[in-house]
């Protein structure tokens, strides 16, 4: 905390929390994002028989950490810890859904604060090697220590806040679409990631669909019933 508060020093990591009737800070939302027309039945987990769906509205929600003026604009700031970094972790965050999303909503919720910015504030920690006891000193050649701050500040575009407008729909839409099929297409590509290995993924090597059904009923897995309705 005392390497975060010398940092929290330099000229860019000084920021105004900004309020409508209080800071606005860990603030949930949900929008109407668009409607669906459907008009086809559908079968959901928890119904016990299809019901005929005429309209599917689709709604955007999640919790801004922060909303502050910071280098220079008022943005989204939103907290997040990693164990990686460099400019492959911050790029990503250019065409980030999520926080795309969240400036958008923020456009939505407080018009008059001008909100174009978004502020990463990271947290980037590591496994320390054994035997070390100084989390902040630098890594072997020069690398980054255990434990380090960073922030970096991206600006959303217009054109860029419709596009995730549009796309975010369009992917309810397949969502929508999967559920009036009863068949979700497997994305084989999340298989294994940063994280490691698919937790499913054993199942999904199996050929034969009614052994892979015995292997999801057996103890190695617990029901998870999840409905998009939110009930």
């Amino acid at each position: 905390m005392r390497h975060y508060r010398f940092r929290q020093s330099l000229p860019d990591y000084a920021w105004t929390v900004l309020a409508d009737s209080e800071p606005i800070i860990e603030r949930p939302f949900e929008l109407p994002l668009g409607v669906l027309d459907v008009n086809t039945h559908i079968q959901l987990p928890d119904w016990q028989v299809p019901r005929f769906v005429r309209a599917v509205h689709v709604a955007w929600s999640g919790k801004i950490d922060l909303i502050a003026h910071t280098n220079g604009r008022n943005r989204v700031v939103d907290h997040k810890t990693t164990s990686v970094a460099g400019d492959t972790y911050v790029s990503g965050f250019i065409l980030a859904h999520q926080t795309i999303g969240y400036v958008w909503a923020a456009q939505q919720i407080w018009p008059a604060l001008d909100i174009t910015g978004f502020c990463l504030n990271a947290i980037y920690l590591r496994r320390p090697l054994p035997g070390t006891t100084n989390l902040l000193a630098k890594g072997p050649k020069g690398g980054l220590p255990v434990l380090d701050f960073f922030r970096a500040y991206f600006e959303y575009s217009p054109e860029r806040l419709e596009q995730w407008e549009r796309n975010a729909l369009t992917l309810a839409e397949d969502f929508v679409h999967c559920l009036i099929r009863r068949y979700f297409p497997m994305y084989t590509n999340h298989c294994f990631n940063k994280f490691g290995r698919c937790q499913y993924h054993d199942i999904c090597t199996l050929d034969d669909p009614a052994v892979r059904q015995r292997m999801l009923d057996s103890d190695m897995y617990r029901d998870v019933t999840w409905s998009p309705t939110g009930q």
